[in-house]
């Protein structure tokens, strides 16, 4: 199979590193962490927030008109970068958000699964629309009335990796939403594959995610009982640091308090230590384990500023920022203490 080599775009990772200095830093959610929930609202309508907090303020208000600017931001960022990228970059940065219609696909799955109807107020607020899903495809499939129909209406997945749901009004959403990471990382890590140089860069990228993401599959469903054959099969099988040998030991651990013998030597050893001896709850811990993920992610776009990781950067680093500001404003809206929010923060 032919190569695809990336355009080289000094111009675009360019402008993407200007966005970037436009993003929070410490010292912003200090000062926001001391505010009450009109001084947050008032303060972001004067940063990089203000355009869509100024377009949206005729039809909406108080923590509504922040939910829906922040999601419009994050669309109208993502979309600056995509009309500023060549073809060939553009098609990596879509493979990429391929994410959000995955997103929103185990939305829709979460919806069906529990009877809950999901309104357009309900989607607007957890989905972006930045991925290929456009409003009539994702109007089509909330028309579905099973799992295995919905998949089908999606047209993201290979349905024999589903063949299992065909007939059947119930399922396991756990096991559907495994299996969607699976299609997904198999997607993109395959892309990567037909790059030249920059692909390893992106696969490296994802792979510290994918490290991530097996470390709190297997947290979770050890610390619930679950069978370590459950376990294995919930396993993406590749990350960059935690080998699948060391991930299988893993998930056989009977007890949640061995796992953290086998992250010894790597940079995830302290987290778990941490969190077995009760310093952190869940949340918490997967806070953490994402804070490690950031600074990964910050050190590989200084190590290769000119390339692809810039881009896949800047949208880890924005839809980061967007979540921290959602959890300050909820939380502040709900009396939260400010200690609590902090640690509940990705910085």
């Amino acid at each position: 199979m032919a190569k695809l080599k990336l355009e080289f775009s000094p111009y675009t990772y360019t402008r993407v590193q200007v966005m970037r200095t436009k993003l929070f830093k410490k010292q912003d959610y200090d000062r926001l962490l001391k505010m009450t929930f009109a001084e947050i609202a008032d303060y972001l309508g004067k940063t990089n927030y203000r355009t869509e907090i100024e377009k949206l303020g005729l039809t909406y208000a108080g923590a509504d008109l922040i939910e829906y600017a922040l999601n419009l931001n994050y669309k109208n960022e993502i979309d600056k970068i995509k009309r500023i990228s060549g073809p060939s970059l553009r098609e990596a940065f879509e493979t990429y958000l391929l994410r959000e219609d995955f997103h929103t696909l185990k939305i829709l799955l979460r919806g069906l699964s529990s009877g809950i109807e999901l309104t357009d107020k309900i989607l607007s607020q957890l989905t972006r629309g930045v991925g290929r899903l456009k409003k009539q495809k994702i109007e089509h499939m909330r028309g579905a009335k099973t799992a295995y129909e919905l998949l089908q209406r999606s047209g993201l997945v290979n349905l024999k990796m589903f063949k299992d749901l065909q007939g059947q009004s119930r399922f396991d959403l756990n096991s559907v939403e495994n299996r969607l990471d699976h299609a997904y990382y198999g997607k993109v890590l395959a892309f990567t594959g037909q790059l030249t140089k920059q692909g390893k860069l992106y696969a490296d990228f994802l792979k510290n995610e994918i490290d991530i993401q097996n470390i709190l599959t297997i947290a979770k469903f050890v610390r619930l009982g679950r069978p370590a054959e459950e376990i294995r099969r919930h396993i993406i099988p590749a990350g960059n640091i935690l080998s699948v040998h060391r991930l299988e030991r893993m998930a056989a651990s009977p007890r949640f308090e061995d796992i953290h013998q086998w992250l010894r030597h790597t940079p995830y050893h302290a987290l778990v230590s941490a969190f077995i001896k009760g310093e952190s709850s869940l949340l918490f811990f997967e806070t953490a384990l994402y804070r490690q993920m950031l600074q990964k992610s910050i050190k590989l776009m200084h190590l290769h500023p000119l390339s692809v990781n810039t881009i896949i950067g800047f949208t880890l680093l924005k839809e980061i920022e967007v979540k921290n500001l959602k959890t300050l404003v909820k939380g502040s809206q709900l009396g939260v203490d400010p200690e609590q929010i902090e640690e509940a923060l990705v910085l």
